[in-house]
């Protein structure tokens, strides 16, 4: 039966794949880094992959075009960062400061 499931497979598609696990050590990133691009994405964007016998493959052309810069008027931040931020405007609040950014008085 493995034999099948390969031949449905054309050779080029195979080598066009890579592992994640393989694309970390390419990139000198965690795997979970990897997992967690594909899974949940980062900055809007998800990294596409394909799971494929419990293991999770992308294309070395999406990993390319993943890592290059942004396209125009994708969003800088994540929902993460807007709360620690705001976090941080609270507290800055409490102490009776106002942060240059939101313009308020030099700290």
């Amino acid at each position: 039966m493995e034999g099948f499931r390969e031949s449905l497979i054309s050779e080029e598609f195979r080598e066009s794949l890579i592992s994640l696990g393989e694309a970390a050590r390419r990139l000198h990133l965690h795997v979970g880094t990897l997992h967690r691009w594909a899974n949940v994405g980062v900055r809007g964007r998800r990294l596409p992959s394909l799971l494929i016998g419990g293991r999770r493959y992308v294309k070395l052309c999406d990993l390319e075009e993943f890592l290059a810069t942004p396209e125009a008027g994708s969003p800088t931040t994540d929902v993460a960062t807007e709360r620690r931020n705001g976090a941080a405007q609270e507290q800055l609040a409490s102490y009776g400061l106002r942060s240059p950014r939101k313009g308020g008085a030099p700290i």
